[in-house]
């Protein structure tokens, strides 16, 4: 992304030198984003104004500069949104940096990250994989783990080393195709799912309990 002609763009750091890449907050002190919430002008203030004063757009969303200028202005790569972002050890790692990486092994079709609740670390990152057709999985499991934690700490860094890998058939959806990740975190942290039929592919999460050794208080048959 390049920065509108007139806006201001400022991006804060929540990271640790020992991470390859930072991921920064980014602040658009601009008023032609998001104007209000309907009928809820407090929740508004609270999540768009409060985080660095009241002249500081938040967008919510994570970024970082890249080494690519168009016209003279500097890019801006989105890395994704801030409340994707997993707290390992200190370090706050977002979750689609650990997927922009392991999305280019060959043999991956999709991947999505979600933080699981480590009693040390705080959270690990959780992989959830989708291999191309064709792959025997369980015969080059070992080879397939190494590949994605290899790939993990040569992009993102050590830190960022997945705690728990698991390869799906498919992953919760939006009718628009979007991964609901709450689902996910749900699932590894035995919590209650809530309404599985905002899922366009709801029957996934069976494979999914079964995978995740879920234990959580919600029955989860189709």
């Amino acid at each position: 992304n390049v920065p509108i002609e007139g806006v201001l763009e400022n991006m804060k750091t929540e990271s640790s030198p020992s991470i390859k890449e930072e991921i920064k907050e980014l602040e658009v002190p601009y008023l032609g984003m998001l104007r209000g919430v309907y009928q809820a002008p407090e929740k508004y203030e609270a999540e768009y104004w409060s985080e660095f004063g009241d002249e500081i757009y938040f967008s919510g969303d994570g970024g970082r500069k890249i080494d690519l200028e168009i016209g003279g202005q500097p890019l801006i790569e989105i890395t994704g949104r801030m409340d994707d972002v997993l707290e390992v050890s200190g370090h706050r790692l977002g979750s689609a940096e650990i997927e922009d990486a392991v999305s280019k092994l060959d043999e991956v079709v999709e991947v999505a990250v979600v933080g699981e609740p480590h009693e040390v670390k705080g959270e690990l990152p959780a992989v959830f994989v989708m291999i191309k057709e064709g792959i025997d999985v369980e015969a080059e499991r070992e080879e397939l783990e190494k590949k994605i934690v290899n790939i993990v700490r040569e992009n993102v860094g050590p830190v960022a080393t997945p705690g728990e890998i698991y390869f799906v058939s498919d992953v919760p959806r939006t009718e628009s195709g979007k991964v609901i990740r709450r689902f996910l975190k749900a699932l590894v942290r035995d919590e209650e799912l809530g309404d599985m039929t905002t899922a366009s592919n709801p029957q996934c999460l069976r494979e999914l309990a079964d995978k995740t050794n879920y234990e959580g208080p919600q029955d989860i048959s189709f």
